[in-house]
């Protein structure tokens, strides 16, 4: 299918949706059209999408699609939740995928979407080709916190936040246009240091602080509700955000979900460097602080074994079990401690926790483990931190039963297949490429707080 060359009126939305399939969630990724297209392409708003497929798969390679209304929609039901970990393969699937009815506008063969090129050229090209008076983005796959998204199987690599900022930067320097909503459909992404790395790159980010199963968000929810506001109206960055929030929240599966305002950040930024300052001067015993971190809301509990994320923490039940705490009598922590779930409130301006199990969920996670920035045998590690050489890493270690802490549960199969793996990491190394740690005192805190 050829578009013509001359850009058509813009709507007022675009929402662009990026389904990075080439990993062990490739069939997810047929059912996420699916569920896009239960609403489609209005009047009003543009759905885009582009989706990596591995090669055994319905579209193999990556295609591209102007998603269209499908006149008898296909109700997609998530599959059961699989035991964690998955011990084997599913034989098979317990259901057909659903047709696809939107034509493909192009295929562009077998593409690594982990790299940023690729992900700068869908943007632009949507924003192109759809052009529109707002923009949303939305980024599908498997997320691993600071740590990355955007899996592949086949070149086992992720995107690091990092290189996500410095894409989404590329695009607005191209087209003279920031992005109005960067949200993702992937698990772990809500914590501070993620959204001090994009601030500047979109105006608001939507995540979740929690592992996202099994499909993540319900699109038809998400989408129906935006057609709906643009029939009566124009809709903003900040309703869409706040929108996309409520939608979501109304499924069970997820957790949890916020809304973001990055240009609210600078606060936050400023109290966490001064809480790392203070905590780091205070004469608070090891002990007692490190009880307030092992008491403070945390994630990826799903998991049974202690790995990385679960050492990611709510922020603001963080700063305010410190002033909840009667040894926490130092004036500098306290004060610090107050500014943290101040600058927290003012930048989440939409935050949904329909279970119980998240009662302690405010918006923002971040990274708090009581064992310092922890690293890994140097001969384990490759050359780039984010790629994922599972036999080069094997090779390199002595005991991987004593380093739990490094498993990341369900990594990538290019044939489309579950399977548990453990996958090595070294999150100092990633955690000293971000902003965040370059410009406060947070690392050095963790470092003083395992040591």
């Amino acid at each position: 299918m050829i578009r013509s060359t001359t850009s058509p009126a813009p709507k007022d939305w675009t929402v662009l949706y990026y389904l990075a399939g080439n990993n062990n969630i490739a069939d997810d990724m047929i059912k996420k059209m699916a569920r896009l297209e239960q609403v489609g392409s209005t009047e009003q708003m543009d759905v885009v999408v582009q989706m990596g497929q591995p090669e055994s798969g319905p579209f193999p390679g990556t295609t591209r699609f102007h998603v269209e209304k499908n006149p008898n929609p296909v109700r997609v039901r998530p599959e059961p939740v699989p035991p964690i970990p998955l011990k084997e393969a599913p034989s098979k699937r317990k259901e057909p995928l659903p047709q696809i009815y939107s034509k493909p506008v192009m295929n562009l063969g077998p593409m690594d979407m982990s790299q940023p090129s690729a992900l700068q050229d869908f943007i632009e090209w949507g924003m192109k080709s759809y052009p529109a008076k707002h923009y949303f983005v939305v980024l599908m796959d498997h997320g691993y916190g600071f740590v990355g998204t955007i899996d592949d199987a086949v070149t086992h690599r992720s995107m690091s936040f990092p290189e996500l900022s410095r894409t989404l930067s590329n695009v607005s320097e191209k087209t003279g246009k920031k992005l109005d909503v960067v949200g993702f459909d992937s698990c772990l992404i809500a914590q501070a240091e993620i959204a001090d790395e994009l601030a500047g790159t979109a105006s608001y980010m939507v995540a979740s602080e929690e592992v996202e199963y099994p499909l993540g968000w319900p699109e038809g929810n998400v989408m129906g509700a935006l057609a709906k506001r643009l029939e009566k109206g124009s809709v903003s960055a900040r309703q869409a955000a706040r929108l996309a929030v409520k939608e979501t929240a109304k499924d069970p599966a997820i957790k949890t979900m916020s809304a973001v305002d990055l240009s609210r950040l600078k606060p936050l930024h400023r109290a966490l460097d001064r809480l790392a300052e203070a905590l780091m001067k205070s004469e608070l015993p090891k002990e007692t602080l490190v009880k307030i971190v092992q008491e403070t809301h945390n994630y990826c509990t799903v998991i049974p074994d202690e790995t990385l994320c679960t050492d990611y923490r709510d922020l603001y039940d963080f700063a305010r079990k410190l002033l909840s705490s009667p040894e926490v009598s130092d004036p500098a922590v306290r004060r610090a401690a107050f500014a943290v779930t101040s600058a927290v409130r003012l930048a989440v301006v939409a935050e949904a926790h329909p279970n119980e199990e998240a009662e302690g969920s405010h918006g923002l996670s971040i990274y708090l483990p009581t064992r310092g920035l922890l690293t890994n045998y140097d001969k384990s590690l490759t050359k780039n931190p984010h790629e994922h050489d599972s036999e080069a890493l094997r090779e390199g270690m002595t005991d991987r039963a004593s380093l739990p802490e490094f498993r990341l549960w369900g990594r990538v199969y290019g044939d489309g297949r579950q399977k548990e793996t453990n996958t090595v990491v070294n999150p100092k190394a990633i955690y000293k490429e971000l902003k965040f740690a370059q410009s406060t005192l947070w690392d050095e805190f963790l470092e003083k707080l395992g040591g």
